[in-house]
Protein backbone atom coordinates (compact mmCIF):
# COMPACT_ATOMS: atom_id res chain seq x y z
CA UNK A 1 0.00 0.00 0.00
CA UNK A 2 1.48 3.38 -1.14
CA UNK A 3 1.95 5.65 1.68
CA UNK A 4 -0.87 8.62 1.64
CA UNK A 5 0.89 12.04 -0.22
CA UNK A 6 0.45 14.74 2.24
CA UNK A 7 -1.64 17.91 1.16
CA UNK A 8 0.62 20.81 0.99
CA UNK A 9 -0.33 24.46 0.63
CA UNK A 10 0.05 23.87 -3.13
CA UNK A 11 -2.73 21.90 -3.09
CA UNK A 12 -4.61 24.43 -1.59
CA UNK A 13 -6.99 25.60 -4.51
CA UNK A 14 -10.30 27.24 -4.91
CA UNK A 15 -13.31 25.12 -6.28
CA UNK A 16 -15.06 26.37 -8.93
CA UNK A 17 -17.70 28.88 -8.09
CA UNK A 18 -20.12 27.03 -9.56
CA UNK A 19 -19.43 23.93 -7.06
CA UNK A 20 -19.61 26.08 -4.15
CA UNK A 21 -22.62 24.69 -2.00
CA UNK A 22 -23.88 27.39 0.72
CA UNK A 23 -27.10 28.31 2.27
CA UNK A 24 -28.36 32.31 2.84
CA UNK A 25 -30.54 32.79 5.92
CA UNK A 26 -31.52 36.10 6.52
CA UNK A 27 -28.43 38.26 6.49
CA UNK A 28 -25.99 35.20 6.96
CA UNK A 29 -24.28 32.61 4.50
CA UNK A 30 -23.73 29.13 5.24
CA UNK A 31 -21.21 26.98 3.86
CA UNK A 32 -22.69 23.39 3.42
CA UNK A 33 -19.87 21.47 4.62
CA UNK A 34 -19.62 17.65 4.58
CA UNK A 35 -18.60 14.82 6.98
CA UNK A 36 -19.49 11.87 4.04
CA UNK A 37 -16.55 9.76 4.47
CA UNK A 38 -18.44 6.95 2.41
CA UNK A 39 -18.67 8.84 -0.86
CA UNK A 40 -15.35 9.79 -0.39
CA UNK A 41 -13.99 6.63 -0.07
CA UNK A 42 -16.37 5.54 -2.61
CA UNK A 43 -14.69 8.25 -5.13
CA UNK A 44 -11.63 7.30 -4.22
CA UNK A 45 -11.81 4.07 -5.53
CA UNK A 46 -12.80 4.96 -8.83
CA UNK A 47 -9.48 6.19 -9.39
CA UNK A 48 -7.43 2.72 -10.64
CA UNK A 49 -4.14 3.00 -12.61
CA UNK A 50 -4.60 2.48 -15.93
CA UNK A 51 -8.13 4.19 -16.44
CA UNK A 52 -8.05 7.24 -18.50
CA UNK A 53 -9.45 10.44 -15.91
CA UNK A 54 -12.32 10.61 -18.18
CA UNK A 55 -14.01 7.29 -17.70
CA UNK A 56 -13.51 7.76 -13.88
CA UNK A 57 -15.12 10.91 -14.52
CA UNK A 58 -17.97 9.14 -16.47
CA UNK A 59 -18.42 6.41 -13.28
CA UNK A 60 -18.78 9.25 -11.38
CA UNK A 61 -21.73 10.63 -12.83
CA UNK A 62 -24.19 7.94 -11.83
CA UNK A 63 -23.24 9.41 -8.05
CA UNK A 64 -24.27 12.67 -9.06
CA UNK A 65 -27.66 10.88 -9.07
CA UNK A 66 -28.06 9.69 -5.66
CA UNK A 67 -26.00 12.66 -3.90
CA UNK A 68 -25.73 16.08 -4.11
CA UNK A 69 -23.47 16.86 -7.88
CA UNK A 70 -21.52 19.65 -6.81
CA UNK A 71 -20.00 17.78 -3.89
CA UNK A 72 -19.20 14.43 -6.10
CA UNK A 73 -17.85 17.17 -8.54
CA UNK A 74 -16.18 19.04 -5.97
CA UNK A 75 -14.46 15.90 -4.25
CA UNK A 76 -13.88 14.25 -7.92
CA UNK A 77 -11.80 17.48 -9.34
CA UNK A 78 -9.86 17.63 -5.87
CA UNK A 79 -8.77 14.33 -6.35
CA UNK A 80 -7.72 14.44 -9.58
CA UNK A 81 -5.23 17.36 -8.30
CA UNK A 82 -3.49 15.18 -6.30
CA UNK A 83 -2.74 12.01 -9.14
CA UNK A 84 0.01 10.96 -10.70
CA UNK A 85 -1.00 11.18 -14.14
CA UNK A 86 0.52 10.40 -17.62
CA UNK A 87 -0.18 10.41 -21.64
CA UNK A 88 -0.82 7.46 -23.21
CA UNK A 89 0.47 8.05 -26.40
CA UNK A 90 4.40 7.41 -26.72
CA UNK A 91 4.78 10.77 -29.23
CA UNK A 92 3.41 13.63 -27.33
CA UNK A 93 0.39 15.27 -29.35
CA UNK A 94 1.40 18.45 -29.74
CA UNK A 95 3.94 17.06 -32.02
CA UNK A 96 0.99 15.22 -34.03
CA UNK A 97 -1.42 17.72 -34.22
CA UNK A 98 1.77 20.10 -35.90
CA UNK A 99 2.22 17.54 -38.41
CA UNK A 100 -1.17 17.14 -38.68
CA UNK A 101 -2.09 20.55 -39.72
CA UNK A 102 0.88 20.84 -41.57
CA UNK A 103 -0.13 18.24 -43.89
CA UNK A 104 -3.35 20.24 -44.25
CA UNK A 105 -5.83 21.10 -44.77
CA UNK A 106 -7.79 18.53 -45.33
CA UNK A 107 -11.18 18.98 -47.35
CA UNK A 108 -12.59 15.59 -48.24
CA UNK A 109 -12.63 12.30 -47.10
CA UNK A 110 -9.86 11.00 -49.14
CA UNK A 111 -7.92 14.22 -48.31
CA UNK A 112 -8.35 13.34 -44.29
CA UNK A 113 -7.33 9.54 -44.90
CA UNK A 114 -4.38 10.39 -46.69
CA UNK A 115 -3.06 13.15 -44.25
CA UNK A 116 -3.65 10.47 -41.03
CA UNK A 117 -1.84 7.44 -43.54
CA UNK A 118 1.11 9.93 -43.84
CA UNK A 119 1.60 10.85 -40.10
CA UNK A 120 0.34 7.30 -39.12
CA UNK A 121 3.79 6.34 -40.91
CA UNK A 122 6.31 8.56 -40.43
CA UNK A 123 4.80 8.42 -36.29
CA UNK A 124 4.37 5.17 -36.26
CA UNK A 125 1.13 6.10 -34.12
CA UNK A 126 -2.46 6.15 -34.86
CA UNK A 127 -2.83 10.14 -34.84
CA UNK A 128 -6.68 10.03 -35.02
CA UNK A 129 -6.95 8.42 -31.23
CA UNK A 130 -4.01 10.11 -29.48
CA UNK A 131 -4.56 13.67 -31.23
CA UNK A 132 -5.60 15.08 -27.98
CA UNK A 133 -4.26 12.50 -25.36
CA UNK A 134 -2.83 15.82 -23.52
CA UNK A 135 -6.09 17.07 -21.97
CA UNK A 136 -6.88 16.20 -18.61
CA UNK A 137 -9.77 13.50 -19.42
CA UNK A 138 -7.32 11.41 -21.64
CA UNK A 139 -4.82 11.23 -18.65
CA UNK A 140 -3.86 8.24 -17.64
CA UNK A 141 -3.87 7.10 -14.26
CA UNK A 142 -0.20 6.12 -12.75
CA UNK A 143 -1.48 4.81 -9.37
CA UNK A 144 -3.87 5.16 -6.93
CA UNK A 145 -4.84 8.44 -5.17
CA UNK A 146 -2.50 8.87 -1.52
CA UNK A 147 -5.04 10.68 -0.45
CA UNK A 148 -7.14 9.26 2.72
CA UNK A 149 -11.37 9.77 3.08
CA UNK A 150 -10.68 11.67 6.15
CA UNK A 151 -8.43 13.89 4.23
CA UNK A 152 -10.20 14.60 0.94
CA UNK A 153 -13.32 15.79 3.28
CA UNK A 154 -11.26 18.09 5.13
CA UNK A 155 -9.09 19.11 2.25
CA UNK A 156 -12.86 19.57 0.61
CA UNK A 157 -14.52 21.70 3.42
CA UNK A 158 -11.17 24.41 3.74
CA UNK A 159 -11.49 24.27 -0.11
CA UNK A 160 -15.23 24.83 -0.27
CA UNK A 161 -14.57 28.00 2.77
CA UNK A 162 -11.83 29.68 0.35
CA UNK A 163 -14.31 29.63 -2.60
CA UNK A 164 -17.04 31.44 -0.95
CA UNK A 165 -14.69 33.79 0.95
CA UNK A 166 -13.54 34.68 -2.91
CA UNK A 167 -16.25 37.01 -2.64
CA UNK A 168 -15.38 38.64 0.55
CA UNK A 169 -14.06 41.98 1.12
CA UNK A 170 -13.49 42.18 4.96
CA UNK A 171 -12.31 39.44 6.67
CA UNK A 172 -11.74 39.24 10.84
CA UNK A 173 -9.74 36.89 12.25
CA UNK A 174 -9.53 35.83 15.99
CA UNK A 175 -7.16 33.23 16.91
CA UNK A 176 -4.87 31.89 19.81
CA UNK A 177 -1.65 31.45 18.13
CA UNK A 178 0.47 31.29 14.85
CA UNK A 179 -0.09 35.61 14.93
CA UNK A 180 3.30 36.21 13.61
CA UNK A 181 2.76 34.01 10.40
CA UNK A 182 -0.55 35.03 9.65
CA UNK A 183 0.86 38.79 9.85
CA UNK A 184 3.71 37.79 7.54
CA UNK A 185 1.54 35.79 4.96
CA UNK A 186 -0.99 38.72 4.82
CA UNK A 187 1.94 41.53 3.98
CA UNK A 188 3.50 39.15 1.32
CA UNK A 189 -0.29 39.09 -0.65
CA UNK A 190 -1.04 42.80 0.09
CA UNK A 191 -3.78 42.84 2.73
CA UNK A 192 -3.48 45.60 5.12
CA UNK A 193 -4.62 44.93 8.48
CA UNK A 194 -6.19 46.73 11.67
CA UNK A 195 -5.19 45.13 15.24
CA UNK A 196 -7.91 45.57 17.61
CA UNK A 197 -7.82 44.37 21.48
CA UNK A 198 -10.52 42.92 24.01
CA UNK A 199 -10.72 40.32 22.23
CA UNK A 200 -7.78 40.44 20.12
CA UNK A 201 -8.36 40.25 16.29
CA UNK A 202 -6.85 41.28 13.46
CA UNK A 203 -9.64 42.76 10.45
CA UNK A 204 -7.87 42.17 6.68
CA UNK A 205 -8.83 44.36 3.78
CA UNK A 206 -7.23 45.22 0.64
CA UNK A 207 -6.11 48.26 -0.41
CA UNK A 208 -8.72 48.56 -3.00
CA UNK A 209 -11.46 47.65 -0.88
CA UNK A 210 -11.51 50.86 0.52
CA UNK A 211 -12.68 52.16 -2.92
CA UNK A 212 -13.60 49.64 -5.33
CA UNK A 213 -14.70 45.98 -4.81
CA UNK A 214 -12.68 43.75 -6.17
CA UNK A 215 -12.32 40.08 -5.94
CA UNK A 216 -8.47 40.17 -6.28
CA UNK A 217 -8.14 40.51 -2.35
CA UNK A 218 -10.93 37.82 -2.14
CA UNK A 219 -8.68 35.38 -3.15
CA UNK A 220 -5.96 36.58 -1.11
CA UNK A 221 -8.11 36.28 1.96
CA UNK A 222 -8.28 32.32 0.54
CA UNK A 223 -5.01 31.96 0.58
CA UNK A 224 -4.43 33.32 3.95
CA UNK A 225 -7.17 31.07 5.40
CA UNK A 226 -5.03 28.10 5.66
CA UNK A 227 -2.87 29.66 8.04
CA UNK A 228 -5.75 30.95 10.46
CA UNK A 229 -7.69 27.65 10.35
CA UNK A 230 -4.18 25.89 11.70
CA UNK A 231 -3.81 28.46 15.17
CA UNK A 232 -6.40 26.59 17.66
CA UNK A 233 -8.64 28.21 18.86
CA UNK A 234 -9.67 30.63 15.52
CA UNK A 235 -12.95 31.75 14.79
CA UNK A 236 -13.72 33.93 11.34
CA UNK A 237 -15.91 36.77 9.99
CA UNK A 238 -16.29 38.20 6.29
CA UNK A 239 -18.49 39.99 4.73
CA UNK A 240 -18.98 38.32 1.23
CA UNK A 241 -20.93 39.44 -1.73
CA UNK A 242 -23.36 37.67 -3.38
CA UNK A 243 -25.90 37.90 -6.83
CA UNK A 244 -25.28 38.40 -10.34
CA UNK A 245 -27.41 41.24 -10.76
CA UNK A 246 -28.31 42.44 -7.43
CA UNK A 247 -25.50 42.43 -5.11
CA UNK A 248 -25.89 42.00 -1.55
CA UNK A 249 -23.66 41.83 1.38
CA UNK A 250 -23.99 38.90 3.65
CA UNK A 251 -22.00 37.72 6.97
CA UNK A 252 -19.90 34.46 7.10
CA UNK A 253 -19.07 33.43 10.59
CA UNK A 254 -16.93 30.19 11.20
CA UNK A 255 -15.01 28.75 13.98
CA UNK A 256 -13.09 25.86 15.21
CA UNK A 257 -14.56 23.67 12.91
CA UNK A 258 -12.50 20.57 13.48
CA UNK A 259 -13.01 19.21 9.85
CA UNK A 260 -11.07 21.59 7.59
CA UNK A 261 -7.33 20.55 6.22
CA UNK A 262 -4.95 22.53 8.33
CA UNK A 263 -1.30 23.05 7.96
CA UNK A 264 1.66 21.66 10.85
CA UNK A 265 2.80 24.79 12.18
CA UNK A 266 6.00 24.82 13.66
CA UNK A 267 5.94 27.57 16.30
CA UNK A 268 9.54 26.85 17.91
CA UNK A 269 10.95 27.82 14.78
CA UNK A 270 13.55 30.64 15.24
CA UNK A 271 14.23 33.83 13.16
CA UNK A 272 17.77 33.55 13.22
CA UNK A 273 20.69 31.60 15.59
CA UNK A 274 21.06 34.96 17.05
CA UNK A 275 17.33 34.33 19.05
CA UNK A 276 18.29 30.41 19.11
CA UNK A 277 20.94 31.13 20.97
CA UNK A 278 19.85 33.71 23.17
CA UNK A 279 16.70 31.81 24.21
CA UNK A 280 19.16 28.69 25.08
CA UNK A 281 21.58 31.13 26.96
CA UNK A 282 19.16 32.92 28.94
CA UNK A 283 17.34 29.69 30.17
CA UNK A 284 21.18 28.06 31.21
CA UNK A 285 22.24 31.51 33.27
CA UNK A 286 18.80 33.36 34.14
CA UNK A 287 17.23 30.51 36.23
CA UNK A 288 14.88 32.08 38.82
CA UNK A 289 13.70 33.97 35.37
CA UNK A 290 10.99 32.31 32.59
CA UNK A 291 11.62 33.15 29.30
CA UNK A 292 8.86 32.92 26.45
CA UNK A 293 8.97 33.24 22.96
CA UNK A 294 7.12 34.96 20.50
CA UNK A 295 4.21 35.70 23.59
CA UNK A 296 0.58 36.91 23.20
CA UNK A 297 0.90 39.58 21.02
CA UNK A 298 0.28 43.38 21.60
CA UNK A 299 -1.84 45.88 19.62
CA UNK A 300 -0.20 49.08 19.99
CA UNK A 301 -1.92 52.28 17.50
CA UNK A 302 -4.34 49.40 15.74
CA UNK A 303 -0.65 47.48 14.67
CA UNK A 304 0.41 44.06 16.09
CA UNK A 305 3.45 44.12 17.97
CA UNK A 306 4.54 40.06 18.24
CA UNK A 307 7.76 40.53 20.70
CA UNK A 308 10.59 37.92 20.23
CA UNK A 309 11.04 37.39 23.76
CA UNK A 310 8.87 37.88 27.27
CA UNK A 311 10.74 37.52 30.31
CA UNK A 312 9.13 37.23 33.68
CA UNK A 313 9.77 37.35 36.94
CA UNK A 314 6.93 37.45 39.98
CA UNK A 315 4.81 41.07 39.08
CA UNK A 316 8.11 41.56 37.04
CA UNK A 317 8.05 41.54 33.01
CA UNK A 318 9.86 42.50 30.44
CA UNK A 319 9.58 42.17 26.93
CA UNK A 320 12.80 41.84 24.69
CA UNK A 321 13.34 42.59 21.09
CA UNK A 322 16.43 41.80 19.14
CA UNK A 323 17.36 44.26 16.37
CA UNK A 324 19.97 43.02 13.57
CA UNK A 325 20.37 44.80 10.31
CA UNK A 326 16.68 45.34 8.38
CA UNK A 327 16.24 48.71 6.10
CA UNK A 328 15.53 52.26 7.35
CA UNK A 329 11.56 51.86 6.65
CA UNK A 330 11.93 48.33 8.71
CA UNK A 331 13.39 50.73 11.71
CA UNK A 332 10.80 53.20 11.55
CA UNK A 333 8.24 50.90 11.66
CA UNK A 334 9.67 49.12 14.47
CA UNK A 335 10.19 52.24 16.20
CA UNK A 336 6.90 53.26 16.09
CA UNK A 337 5.70 49.91 17.41
CA UNK A 338 7.60 50.09 20.38
CA UNK A 339 7.63 53.64 21.38
CA UNK A 340 4.56 53.22 23.56
CA UNK A 341 6.05 50.27 25.65
CA UNK A 342 9.53 51.93 25.86
CA UNK A 343 9.48 51.47 29.68
CA UNK A 344 9.16 47.79 29.26
CA UNK A 345 11.00 47.00 26.43
CA UNK A 346 14.64 45.20 26.04
CA UNK A 347 16.36 46.69 23.01
CA UNK A 348 18.96 44.11 21.82
CA UNK A 349 20.67 45.94 19.18
CA UNK A 350 23.45 45.14 16.54
CA UNK A 351 25.72 47.42 17.07
CA UNK A 352 27.87 46.57 13.49
CA UNK A 353 25.07 46.27 11.32
CA UNK A 354 21.79 48.03 12.66
CA UNK A 355 20.27 51.63 11.34
CA UNK A 356 17.99 54.04 13.30
CA UNK A 357 17.85 56.21 16.07
CA UNK A 358 16.84 53.74 19.81
CA UNK A 359 17.67 56.72 21.72
CA UNK A 360 15.25 56.99 24.83
CA UNK A 361 14.95 52.88 24.98
CA UNK A 362 16.47 50.50 26.81
CA UNK A 363 19.16 49.04 24.86
CA UNK A 364 22.39 46.58 25.22
CA UNK A 365 24.12 46.70 22.29
CA UNK A 366 25.93 43.39 21.13
CA UNK A 367 28.36 41.94 18.13
CA UNK A 368 27.04 38.44 16.83
CA UNK A 369 25.28 37.01 20.26
CA UNK A 370 24.38 38.31 23.01
CA UNK A 371 26.02 38.73 26.08
CA UNK A 372 23.09 37.19 27.81
CA UNK A 373 25.01 38.06 31.99
CA UNK A 374 24.51 41.73 30.47
CA UNK A 375 20.89 40.92 30.12
CA UNK A 376 20.56 39.16 33.30
CA UNK A 377 22.30 42.03 35.00
CA UNK A 378 20.04 44.75 33.61
CA UNK A 379 16.77 42.46 34.50
CA UNK A 380 18.22 42.23 37.93
CA UNK A 381 17.84 46.28 37.90
CA UNK A 382 14.90 46.38 36.82
CA UNK A 383 13.60 44.12 39.78
CA UNK A 384 15.46 46.04 42.74
CA UNK A 385 13.19 49.15 41.53
CA UNK A 386 10.16 47.05 41.12
CA UNK A 387 10.34 46.23 44.74
CA UNK A 388 12.16 49.12 46.55
CA UNK A 389 9.32 50.51 47.79
CA UNK A 390 7.59 47.63 49.14
CA UNK A 391 6.62 47.61 52.69
CA UNK A 392 7.10 45.03 55.48
CA UNK A 393 5.80 42.15 54.84
CA UNK A 394 3.49 39.87 57.33
CA UNK A 395 2.83 36.22 56.50
CA UNK A 396 0.87 34.11 58.99
CA UNK A 397 2.64 30.22 57.96
CA UNK A 398 0.85 27.44 57.88
CA UNK A 399 2.84 24.61 58.55
CA UNK A 400 5.88 24.11 61.06
CA UNK A 401 8.28 24.10 57.93
CA UNK A 402 7.97 26.88 55.09
CA UNK A 403 10.53 27.08 52.65
CA UNK A 404 11.14 31.35 51.76
CA UNK A 405 10.22 29.96 48.42
CA UNK A 406 7.00 28.70 48.58
CA UNK A 407 6.29 32.27 50.32
CA UNK A 408 7.13 33.95 47.65
CA UNK A 409 5.32 31.93 45.27
CA UNK A 410 2.16 32.51 47.30
CA UNK A 411 2.51 36.17 47.69
CA UNK A 412 3.81 36.39 43.57
CA UNK A 413 7.24 38.02 45.30
CA UNK A 414 11.17 37.67 44.09
CA UNK A 415 12.16 35.46 46.50
CA UNK A 416 14.69 37.91 47.41
CA UNK A 417 12.23 40.10 48.33
CA UNK A 418 11.01 38.17 50.81
CA UNK A 419 14.13 37.55 52.51
CA UNK A 420 14.38 41.28 52.45
CA UNK A 421 11.15 42.18 54.13
CA UNK A 422 9.42 39.92 55.26
CA UNK A 423 8.28 39.96 59.02
CA UNK A 424 9.51 37.06 61.07
CA UNK A 425 5.96 35.38 62.21
CA UNK A 426 5.66 35.15 66.01
CA UNK A 427 6.81 31.74 67.12
CA UNK A 428 8.92 31.36 64.24
CA UNK A 429 12.75 31.81 63.41
CA UNK A 430 14.04 32.73 60.34
CA UNK A 431 16.90 30.13 58.96
CA UNK A 432 18.46 30.93 55.73
CA UNK A 433 15.52 29.58 53.03
CA UNK A 434 12.90 28.69 55.48
CA UNK A 435 10.67 29.33 58.75
CA UNK A 436 11.03 26.81 61.25
CA UNK A 437 8.75 26.75 64.12
CA UNK A 438 10.28 27.51 67.91
CA UNK A 439 8.88 24.18 68.96
CA UNK A 440 10.36 22.18 65.94
CA UNK A 441 14.10 23.87 66.87
CA UNK A 442 13.70 22.75 70.87
CA UNK A 443 12.43 19.29 70.10
CA UNK A 444 15.39 18.81 68.15
CA UNK A 445 17.81 19.95 70.66
CA UNK A 446 17.04 17.35 72.58
CA UNK A 447 17.67 14.38 70.13
CA UNK A 448 21.45 13.49 69.48
CA UNK A 449 22.36 13.73 66.19
CA UNK A 450 26.14 13.05 66.76
CA UNK A 451 28.09 10.27 64.45
CA UNK A 452 24.86 10.27 62.23
CA UNK A 453 25.10 10.42 58.07
CA UNK A 454 23.77 13.73 56.62
CA UNK A 455 21.46 12.55 54.22
CA UNK A 456 19.75 10.16 56.87
CA UNK A 457 19.38 13.50 59.07
CA UNK A 458 17.90 14.92 55.80
CA UNK A 459 15.84 12.10 54.97
CA UNK A 460 14.19 12.04 58.10
CA UNK A 461 13.68 15.57 59.12
CA UNK A 462 13.40 17.50 55.66
CA UNK A 463 15.92 19.40 53.59
CA UNK A 464 15.52 22.17 56.14
CA UNK A 465 17.48 20.69 59.25
CA UNK A 466 20.67 21.39 57.08
CA UNK A 467 19.70 25.33 57.80
CA UNK A 468 19.60 24.31 61.16
CA UNK A 469 22.25 22.35 61.81
CA UNK A 470 24.88 24.77 62.84
CA UNK A 471 22.53 26.69 65.46
CA UNK A 472 21.77 22.94 67.03
CA UNK A 473 25.93 22.99 67.20
CA UNK A 474 26.71 20.74 65.26
CA UNK A 475 29.47 20.61 62.30
CA UNK A 476 29.97 18.40 59.02
CA UNK A 477 32.67 15.89 58.38
CA UNK A 478 32.26 15.52 54.68
CA UNK A 479 33.29 11.86 53.73
CA UNK A 480 33.17 11.85 50.01
CA UNK A 481 31.72 14.29 47.77
CA UNK A 482 28.44 13.22 48.75
CA UNK A 483 27.56 12.82 52.44
CA UNK A 484 29.16 14.27 55.66
CA UNK A 485 28.89 12.78 59.41
CA UNK A 486 27.58 15.31 62.27
CA UNK A 487 30.15 15.81 64.81
CA UNK A 488 28.66 17.87 68.09
CA UNK A 489 30.16 21.02 69.14
CA UNK A 490 30.16 22.69 72.22
CA UNK A 491 26.76 23.13 73.79
CA UNK A 492 24.93 26.13 72.51
CA UNK A 493 22.33 27.92 75.05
Amino acid sequence: MLPLLPITLEHFRLLRWELARFEVKGKYVKPLFTEDYELAEEILSLFEPGKKVGEVEEEAEYLEKVYDPKLVRGLFELVVRTLEKGESSPVQPIIIRRRLFELGPALTREEREEVLSKVRKELSVDPERLIFADLEEELVIKERPRVSPEDLVKWYNLSLLQTILFRAYRLTAYVGSNWKEIVRRAKLLGLMYFAYGNPLRLEFVGPATLVKMTEKYGRNFALLLPFIVSARPWRIEADVVLGKKIKRTYKLEVHNYPNLKALEVDEEQFDSSVERKFFVDFQNVARDWKIYREPHPLVVGERLFIPDFLVEKGNVKVYIEIVGFWTREYIKEKLEKLSPLRDKVLVLLNEELAVGDFSGFNVIKFKKFVDVGQVYRWLKSVEEKEYQGVAEIEYSPKGDVVSLKEVAEELGLPVEVIRKKLKVPEGYRALGNYLVKEEVIQSLRNVDLSGRRLSEVRAEYGDFVVELLPHLGYSLSWKGLSDAVLVKKAKVQ
